[in-house]
């Protein structure tokens, strides 16, 4: 995962041409299936950078939302993906940095 860049692949997530956008989002679907924690933490990293432009930390946050939770809000599942998938070191990480991420100048990545 050390390879990958997130924040691009963010950026190509809103391009115009399908094929692009596509296998960014294939690329970030499968960073998610195989790095889980990694993935998360990653997404909390650039949410909190002020140096990333905004639209790609809005970006991370809605992924890292996506992630976590579902559309249908089906409380077993989001308990799952919290409390099966990550350890609570890293839920500690994700939790810290969400916070810190309330107290950011851009309001475009606390929304």
């Amino acid at each position: 995962m050390s390879n990958v860049n997130i924040p691009q692949l963010i950026q190509q997530t809103q391009s115009l041409d399908n094929n692009v956008r596509r296998a960014a989002e294939d690329n970030l679907k499968q960073l998610q299936q195989r790095h889980f924690p990694n993935y998360l933490l990653e997404l909390c990293r650039i949410l909190q950078d002020q140096s990333v432009s905004p639209v790609i930390r809005q970006g991370a946050g809605l992924l890292l939302k996506n992630a976590i939770t579902t559309s249908r809000g089906n409380i077993a599942e989001i308990r799952q993906r919290w409390t099966g998938n990550l350890d609570e070191a890293t839920r500690l990480k994700i939790k810290q940095s969400l916070l810190g991420t309330l107290t950011s100048q851009s309001e475009q990545a606390r929304s």
